[in-house]
């Protein structure tokens, strides 16, 4: 998936973004009901001397939640998540329980900033996915 680093020895990569049913342990869901509340997930990991060496620093991310109608439903900012990185970190989750009102079918993305508080977001040191579509119909079940 996108990452926008391009710097060497460190690689950043997101795993995987999907939406899950509002339960523990829920399975993967792309139809709901308006106004069902349902679990974002994305999952990221990084390798490299600079990224062992953010892990050690524990750098903060940011992670934005987004749903994008297509056709006339709206453009929708889902919410976000903060956290940081740990040494041997392995692969960070950061998962949000959202919801959509409206009925339609909305192409999804979740962004990911990494950033020191008090001194802002690194540029360049960043993540998107943009591969998920949810379609939200009164008569999902």
């Amino acid at each position: 998936m996108t990452t926008q680093i391009g710097v060497p020895g460190f690689d950043f990569e997101i795993v995987s973004f999907d939406a899950l049913e509002d339960a523990p342990d829920g399975g993967a869901m792309n139809i709901v009901d308006p106004g069902e509340s349902f679990q974002m997930r994305v999952r990221f990991t990084g390798s490299g001397a600079m990224w062992t060496n953010l892990e050690k620093l524990e750098l903060h991310y940011h992670v934005r939640y987004y749903a994008d109608g297509i056709g006339i439903t709206d453009e929708i900012n889902l919410g976000e998540f903060f956290g940081h990185l740990t040494l041997g970190g392995g692969i960070y989750e950061a998962t949000k329980a959202v919801s959509i009102a409206n009925p339609g079918v909305y192409k999804c993305a979740a962004t990911i900033y990494f950033f020191t508080p008090g001194h802002g977001q690194f540029t360049g040191l960043l993540g998107f996915s943009d591969d998920l579509v949810v379609m939200v119909h009164p008569h999902e079940e």
